[in-house]
């Protein structure tokens, strides 16, 4: 720097005026590429903290068409996904969490009678109302916060055409595929990264009632998440696109979460094939080769109760990071359905933002994060408490 200095004075005193002003404009130039490369190496770092640790008080910039999953919320944009492929010459060890594997296959394990049900009560009280239809039907007009409310709460504005619906739907109850016992066990398959490699598809088979969620693949991970299916749960951007895909025997739950979601159902349950996918995020099954018997619509009630039990503001009936999850609605439908309720592949973990936010594909944890649909951290904590309180049983572990 002295050298750097002593330079300058000779500069200044002893060389020609066009010298010297080359040599100031050098100077400039050295000095704000100096300053350009300091403001990019603190931008760097600010993002890097930013990715590491999750800020429940931050409000995230709502970026149009961010994607994660579903479950990570229906913010738009389609993510990038690369194929995950494990060495299968060398299969990876299980990563599930200790639990007793025979015990769980047996056809001899005991279920308690209300037993979630009942510790869901004890938690949450009147605030929880068991006798909400889970699903709708003709009697929906009847029910105040259903009519009073817009969609993906209610269905204000939107009657008649729930009501063509319906007309084409025959079954609106409990489906055949659940079966007629005392006590009934459920399982809710999630989506998370954590249920890969679990090696648990014998033990998700061994319930009596297995929920899936969105276009979450069997196919080639049915060791882990095993290939029963009883409730699958999905909206239009998230339902299979493949025709093959919709084999029978297990009950299609929509769930509404827009306007248009409902005139997508009007035209598969009735046969047809919608014109086209205009108005939605992402690519849809412009068909649904499904009998009307599997078809149910999921009662938007029941969404609004979830999300004020977990704190959520409902701004007068808007939606706006208020939605629960898939996974989230799947749990509280299961409560109302069976009398145990375990779940697998649930659980965000902040801390490992480059983790497989699914088990079926690498998209990274970070992602969930961005969404502004749903709000992760109200759902870690509820998920947490309900794991403390034994109202489900964590089968992979994740739930922290």
């Amino acid at each position: 720097m002295a050298r750097f200095l002593r330079m300058a004075r000779i500069v200044d005193h002893q060389a020609p005026s066009v010298v010297r002003g080359l040599f100031y404009l050098i100077l400039v130039c050295i000095l704000v590429l100096a300053a350009d490369v300091m403001l990019l190496q603190y931008s760097r770092n600010q993002n890097a903290s930013l990715l590491a640790a999750y800020n429940p008080g931050a409000k995230p910039r709502r970026r149009p068409g961010l994607m994660a999953d579903e479950d990570a919320g229906r913010s738009g944009k389609r993510p990038w996904r690369r194929k995950f492929r494990h060495d299968r010459r060398d299969p990876p060890p299980s990563v599930a969490v200790p639990i007793d594997r025979k015990y769980y296959k047996s056809s001899n394990i005991t279920c308690r009678p209300g037993y979630s049900r009942t510790r869901f009560q004890d938690a949450y009280g009147e605030r929880f109302d068991p006798e909400i239809p889970i699903f709708v039907d003709a009697n929906f007009l009847d029910r105040e916060n259903a009519v009073s409310l817009p969609v993906p709460f209610g269905f204000k504005d939107a009657e008649s055409t729930v009501l063509n619906i319906l007309q084409h739907m025959p079954d609106t109850g409990m489906p055949d595929s659940v079966p007629e016992k005392s006590c009934l066990r459920c399982v809710v398959q999630g989506n998370g990264g954590v249920a890969a490699r679990t090696h648990l598809g014998d033990v998700i088979n061994n319930f009596d009632v297995v929920f899936r969620l969105n276009s979450a693949p069997v196919v080639a991970h049915s060791h882990d998440v095993g290939n029963k299916t009883t409730f699958r749960m999905a909206y239009p951007e998230s339902a299979f696109r493949q025709a093959d895909q919709y084999d029978s025997g297990w009950t299609f739950v929509v769930m509404v979460f827009k306007p248009l979601d409902l005139v997508w159902l009007e035209t598969v349950i009735r046969g047809r094939q919608m014109n086209s996918g205009d108005g939605f995020w992402k690519k849809i099954p412009l068909s649904v080769p499904k009998p009307t018997k599997e078809f149910r619509i999921f009662n938007p009630e029941i969404l609004r109760e979830t999300a004020l039990l977990m704190g959520f503001n409902l701004q007068g009936g808007k939606s706006d990071k208020n939605i629960p999850t898939s996974g989230m609605l799947a749990i509280m439908m299961a409560l109302r359905v069976c009398d145990e309720v375990a779940v697998a592949g649930f659980g965000y973990n902040p801390d490992k933002p480059s983790a497989p936010l699914h088990y079926y594909d690498s998209l990274p944890m970070r992602e969930i994060w961005r969404s502004w649909t749903h709000d992760i951290h109200h759902e870690r904590v509820f998920l947490r408490l309900m794991k403390q309180q034994g109202i489900i049983t964590d089968l992979t572990g994740g739930i922290r």
